[in-house]
Parts: structure tokens; C-alpha cells; sequence
């Protein structure tokens, strides 16, 4: 990094990418923290068999992240850090760490000879509005995306044997994977036509790694199994995926723009058509066009599925932007187009990074570090189901709290739990505690905070 300009865009993406660690409470989805850290809480002994999913029974997930989760608590705790919110944190952390370097290490091999392209690579990765947020997160979509960008970057450099190793790795973490793998071997053979050493080596070392993660799950399970089977067996011969319901092949084009915000979901479409078209004989190409075919083609959908492929869009917009940037500068209308792009990026930027993904944990760390007395819940107990948070509850007390219809009996000093960003009556209330920053409250003009899943807590006067 020689020039001053990226050198502080580095400094800024750092900055912003340990506040988002630090800020983005939870999970995105519940199989982000059931399936990885709910199973290490296995390992260590807070909860029973029981208390896990029916995967655990039907022994059809990966255990090598949850091994991963299960050894860095081991060593933390080591040295006295036993809070839940901490150790989560510093995972996010990990995660984001691993995410950066990885985007560096691809940038640099792909664009080795262009430094402007590999600068504008770098600052949509680290700025583009949802690119934090899936770059702090310890989820299985987001650590196989990283292994195999390693893996990508290591193919360039013609390096089979640790290319093979990270491919291995994204199949551990994620069974999805695979549509990587077979797009990557397609490439090897019918485009960079390589001697069938080069590929024999790439396939050898993966599958060094594929036998120590079904060592893992030997261990996980105490049986032999061999967990990617059985995944495959149980979701697309038994039709367990199909039970939480299917959709068809269009599914995610209508929701990439729908959760892409719209012009940011059009135009990063475009960006992929187009560079399909010009770039077909790019790894980036043949990597990232089988994993979207091939979750295009399962009958059940969720956008999360198709996050590992945020790590190659900025690749795509790199190739848009140059193809497209003579017009972009000398046609008043797409200048508009690119400037407005501009700021709604940098509105939802800070909201998607530093916004808790479930709010219910960011309330319990708040409680677990406050004394709260006798707590009441106004009409809903957000940790009824606490089974989901196993490993974040310090209070075991919490699943008992007392649910009450409305305020008419609660009795002084009482602490209360409300599901919502106040009290439709606050009088004899103190709030002592919201999820809502004060610089949002602010902008609450066409009150859209009333209508968020955020919480508060009162404590009666």
C-alpha cells in the first residue's frame, strides 16, 4: 500500500469493521448461532442432547467450525474471559480479520497489474453497505466464502496444494460448497487446461482435510459418520429442506432486489450478467456462476444461502465500473445515477453495520451487567424460549419472569420489559434502557423506530 488515499480507506474499513464486530449482537439467522455455537455449548457441557436441533440426532452437520468455536473458548477462558458477549465478539472479530485479509490476498492477485481497479476493489469491499456486517459474522456461509476466496487466490499463484486445502476447508464449513468445487475443477480442466498432476495435487490435499473434518465429526459424534452424505441424503432424498418450503427458480433475483435495496439489487445483477458475458473464462466466472445455478436449481431457498457470493461482487462492479466509466463521467444522467448510489450506500451503511441482529441479545447483555431487581415483562418474555440462547444467559431466572398484561398493578421499583421502543403511557415510568441510538431518534420524523423490533426497559417510579 504505497499511496497515501488507500492507505487511509485500509485505516477507515479497518475502523469500521471492528465497531460492526463489536456492535452486531447475534445472529442473522438462528442457524448461525444454533448449528455452531449452541453445539460447542454441547461440547463444553451447558446443554443436553436434548436441547439441540434434529440435526444433532440425524448427525448430518459439520463440526469443524463447531470445534473451532469450541477451542478458542477453551483458550480464552484460560486467561479469566468467560462473558458470552465478549467471546462472541471476539469471534466477530476473527471473522472480520480473516474476511480482510482474504479480500486483500484476492485483490492483489487479481489485480496485481492494476492498482486503480484493485483500489476501487478494496473500497467496495470495505464500504459497500452490507459488505461489514457479513464480514464480522461467525456463520458457515461466511467462513467457507473466505476459505474458498483463499483457495481462488491460491490457484493464481499456481499453488495447488493450499488451494486444495482452502476448497477443502469451504466444504467443511459448508457442504454448499461443493458448486465452488466443481465450478473450480470445470475451470482447471476445459480453460487453464493443466496437467492432470496440478489437479490430482489439488484434489489429494482436499481430501486430506475432508478426512480430518470426518475425524471432527467422529469425535462430535462419537460414531463414524460421514456428515456430507447424510446432509445430502436427509435435505434432497428424504426432502427435509422441501418441509420449510420451496420456491421457484427466480426466487433469488426477485429477492436480491427486494433485500439489496433496490438500485444497489439491480445494479449488482446487471453487474453479474454483464461480467458473465465479457469475463467467461475467468475463475470468477466459473466459480461464482455454479454456486448461483446450483442453489437456483434446490427447491428450497433463503437468500443467506447465496451470501457467500458477497465476497465476488465488488469484482463484478470493478468490471461494470471500467467497461462503463467514459459514459458514467460524461452522461449527466448516469453521473446522477452513480452520486445518488453514492449516498444511499453511505445512509445504510452505518445502520446495516452497527445494528444488533437480534435484539433480544444486545437486552439480555444490558440486563446481565445491570442490577434489575424484580422483573416484569410486558405481555411477551422475551426469553420464553431462552433454549435458543443457551450460551448467553447468565441468568437462568430469566425464562420465569413474570408476564403482565399491562402496567395498572406494577408496583414501584418494579424493572420492566417492553417489546417496543417505548410506552404508550410513560407516566410514572423512567426509561433506563434503549436500543436505540440517540442520533436515530433524531431522525425519526415518519416514525419508523415505533414501528422496529427494538426493546426498552422502564423501571416504575
Amino acid at each position: 500500500m504505497q499511496n497515501k488515499p488507500l492507505i487511509i480507506v485500509w485505516i477507515v474499513g479497518i475502523v469500521l469493521h471492528m465497531l460492526s464486530a463489536w456492535f452486531s449482537t447475534g445472529y442473522f439467522h438462528v442457524d448461525e448461532h444454533f448449528q455452531l455455537v449452541e453445539y460447542s455449548n454441547y461440547l463444553i457441557g451447558n446443554v443436553s442432547a436434548s436441547e439441540l436441533p434434529w440435526e444433532f440426532g440425524a448427525t448430518m452437520r459439520p463440526t469443524f467450525q463447531v470445534y473451532i468455536f469450541y477451542w478458542g473458548i477453551k483458550f480464552f477462558n484460560l486467561f479469566g474471559l468467560h462473558n458470552p458477549f465478549i467471546l462472541s465478539a471476539i469471534f466477530r472479530l476473527i471473522s472480520a480479520s480473516l474476511a480482510l485479509n482474504a479480500t486483500h490476498f484476492l485483490g492483489k492477485t487479481l489485480f496485481k497489474t492494476d492498482t486503480k481497479q484493485y483500489f476501487i476493489f478494496i473500497t467496495t469491499s470495505l464500504f459497500l453497505w452490507f459488505m461489514p456486517y457479513q464480514h464480522v459474522r461467525f456463520s458457515s456461509e461466511n467462513w467457507s466464502a473466505i476459505a474458498i476466496i483463499f483457495s481462488i487466490g491460491f490457484l493464481l499463484k499456481d499453488k495447488y496444494a493450499l488451494a486444495g486445502i482452502f476448497s477443502a476447508l469451504s466444504f467443511a464449513f459448508r457442504f454448499q460448497s461443493a458448486f465452488f468445487i466443481v465450478g473450480i475443477l470445470l475451470w482447471l480442466i476445459f480453460i487453464r487446461k493443466n496437467d492432470w498432476k496440478y489437479c490430482i495435487q489439488y484434489v489429494l490435499f482436499g481430501l486430506l482435510v475432508f478426512g480430518f473434518s470426518i475425524v471432527t465429526d467422529y469425535f462430535f459424534y462419537s460414531k463414524w459418520v460421514c456428515t456430507s452424505y447424510i446432509y445430502f441424503y436427509q435435505n434432497l432424498i428424504v426432502g427435509k429442506a422441501s418441509e420449510f418450503g420451496t420456491d421457484p427458480f427466480y426466487y433469488y433475483f426477485i429477492k436480491i432486489i427486494e433485500q439489496g435495496i433496490a438500485p444497489y439489487g439491480i445494479l449488482i445483477l446487471i453487474a453479474f450478467g454483464f461480467g458473465v458475458y465479457k469475463n467467461p473464462k475467468s475463475i470468477i466466472v466459473w466459480t461464482s456462476l455454479p454456486f448461483l445455478l446450483g442453489h437456483m436449481a434446490v427447491g428450497h431457498k433463503e437468500l443467506r444461502f447465496l451470501f457467500p457470493l458477497i465476497y465476488f461482487i465488488p469484482i463484478y462492479l470493478v468490471w461494470f465500473y471500467e467497461h462503463f466509466k467514459v459514459q458514467i463521467k460524461n452522461k449527466l444522467g448516469l453521473k446522477v445515477l452513480f452520486y445518488l448510489l453514492i449516498i444511499i450506500n453511505f445512509i445504510a451503511l452505518p445502520i446495516a453495520s452497527f445494528k444488533s441482529s437480534n435484539p433480544r441479545l444486545p437486552l439480555l447483555q444490558w440486563l446481565s451487567k445491570n442490577d434489575t431487581g424484580k422483573v416484569l415483562c410486558l405481555k411477551n418474555n422475551p426469553y420464553l424460549d431462552n433454549f435458543w440462547y443457551q450460551f448467553y444467559i447468565t441468568n437462568p431466572l430469566c425464562k420465569q419472569w413474570t408476564i403482565v398484561e399491562n402496567t395498572d398493578s406494577i408496583k414501584g421499583g418494579s424493572i420492566l420489559i417492553v417489546p417496543s421502543y417505548k410506552l404508550e403511557n410513560e407516566m410514572g415510568f423512567t426509561k433506563i434502557h434503549t436500543q436505540v441510538p440517540s442520533y436515530l431518534e433524531k431522525v425519526n420524523q415518519i416514525h419508523w423506530i415505533e414501528r422496529s423490533n427494538f426493546w426498552s426497559v422502564y423501571k416504575k417510579d
